[in-house]
């Protein structure tokens, strides 16, 4: 599903970080604390739940927006791409019993508010802009509280290998992963990270802050997704191989003018066009 993550008094998730699809964001006034709110597409469902329930609301939104969409529109990839998609998908919520044990709130149908503005720079979405994590290149080591180290690894345009896994499942105590498409070995000895780093570049993962991967990242695309117009991540990887540092802004490749996987935050894309690729700004 995404980035999830916890910022402020509400646990937080997003489908999709430029458009907005899928979010849990905070209550509104009157709500508990501890509680947040699905939006589908920027419209608020109604359905509230408490933090250790978003992450399988989430994923029941997701399995209720695969059953809505219809086998002849395969190519309708957001909420927002399907017709009535936040409504369709709110009332098969309702009535999943697995979903009412969920939330925190009597169901008694779907009660939709959508924005007046665009989802993609809506208020409700356009808060998490201001969260310090975006934007930020990620990798390297990090010195923990209690003095181990936490080893950040980027994974070249978030597609890891079953040999990359097997390292990181051998390189320490704890492995986490992020919404950043970085995984982080954590409780590690100096000399520990030092092991976890030579393993890791070996497999081709990134754990220099100054690599040309940092900053760089891709849609799918071809073969991928049907509506791409070229293989961005072929693309994007041979591009990169001409580098001899990070991009001093990041650089998104896209497969069409979606731009799926866009990060937030100043960003130089490159998007194809059919018969090459157009990059913005120029």
């Amino acid at each position: 599903m995404g980035t999830a993550h916890t910022s402020g008094r509400s646990s937080g998730a997003h489908a999709d970080g430029r458009s907005g699809d899928a979010h849990m964001g905070g209550c509104s006034s009157g709500g508990h604390a501890s509680e947040g709110r699905l939006l589908l597409a920027g419209c608020d469902t109604g359905l509230t739940c408490g933090p250790e329930a978003a992450v399988p609301l989430m994923i029941a939104a997701a399995e209720a927006f695969l059953d809505e969409r219809p086998d002849g529109a395969p190519l309708a990839w957001r909420v927002q791409e399907l017709e009535n998609g936040p409504a369709r998908i709110t009332t098969r919520l309702t009535t999943n019993p697995d979903v009412r044990a969920l939330t925190s709130a009597p169901l008694t149908g779907p009660t939709i508010q959508c924005p007046t503005s665009d989802p993609a720079t809506g208020s409700v979405i356009q808060a998490a802009t201001n969260d310090p994590a975006h934007g930020l290149r990620r990798a390297g080591r990090v010195v923990q509280r209690d003095g181990r180290v936490a080893l950040e690894a980027l994974v070249p345009l978030g597609r890891l290998t079953p040999a990359q896994l097997r390292v990181l499942a051998g390189s320490g105590p704890a492995v986490r992963f992020t919404p950043w498409r970085t995984a982080v070995l954590l409780d590690l000895s100096p000399a520990e990270a030092d092991r976890a780093e030579r393993a890791l570049a070996d497999t081709g993962l990134v754990t220099d802050p100054a690599s040309p991967w940092a900053g760089v990242t891709a849609c799918t695309g071809r073969p991928g997704c049907g509506k791409a117009l070229a293989d961005v991540q072929a693309d994007a990887r041979r591009w990169v191989e001409g580098l001899d540092r990070a991009p001093e802004t990041p650089v998104h490749w896209a497969g069409c003018e979606r731009r799926c996987g866009l990060p937030r935050g100043q960003v130089v894309e490159v998007i194809a066009t059919g018969d090459g690729y157009r990059r913005q700004p120029q």
